[in-house]
């Protein structure tokens, strides 16, 4: 069914203002953002979570599955489910790639190109046919989906909502360390809801009507 998705990922800037409204406080025994880490680009400062000056604009990392819904719920939308996220990428035409065919760096940031992640929206020739940046490369994004290695051989034909339990969540599109061949737009990955990883962000959707 219709739905809206951001046209960019989550930034650190967005992701302090966040947490500047509701803090770092976590779900269950879950933290939402490891701030902890060398590689994190948001730091507590003065009781202020601040996005460091050169990476406001860089997707935020190092956040937990909970740690993206929280934000996505706080915004009063939601994770995108797995099938959402692969139609804003790949149209109605299965294509390999938001584009179509064909891959350079020009077109999307992976392993090769800069070595680190990018500002958001720093490759308009990687749009997909909607509008949609970045959905290759730069971060892995969370999706709602539990991981079900076999759940779309015998899916839901409309609407897919991925299974009803599972230990890992779905995270699609690929990263800044993954080269070409990984970044085709039915790859999908499994991760545990609470690792917050160097490479992985996420963007947020919303029910049309809601």
């Amino acid at each position: 069914d219709a739905y809206w998705i951001d046209q960019t990922e989550v930034t650190n800037a967005m992701y302090a203002t966040f947490l500047n409204q509701v803090e770092n406080q976590g779900e269950k025994e879950f933290i939402w953002m490891d701030s902890e880490s060398r590689y994190a680009r948001i730091h507590l400062s003065d009781s202020t979570w601040k996005a460091d000056p050169e990476y406001e604009e860089h997707p935020v990392i190092k956040v937990t599955w909970y740690g993206a819904q929280a934000y996505c719920e706080w915004m009063g939308r939601r994770l995108p489910t797995e099938a959402e996220w692969e139609k804003a990428a790949r149209g109605t035409d299965g294509r390999t790639y938001p584009w179509g065919v064909g891959i350079n760096c020009s077109m999307a940031n992976y392993a090769g190109c800069i070595g680190e992640s990018a500002v958001v929206g720093s490759f308009p020739n990687g749009a997909s046919i909607y509008g949609v940046l970045d959905m290759v490369g730069n971060v892995w994004e969370w999706t709602a989906d539990w991981y079900g290695n076999d759940y779309y051989e015998n899916s839901p034909a409309s609407n897919p909502q991925g299974p009803s339990k599972g230990v890992q969540r779905v995270a699609r599109g690929g990263s800044w360390k993954i080269w070409e061949l990984g970044l085709h737009l039915a790859n999908r990955i499994s991760i545990p809801p609470e690792f917050p990883l160097t490479d992985t962000g996420f963007r947020c959707a919303l029910s049309a009507g809601s």
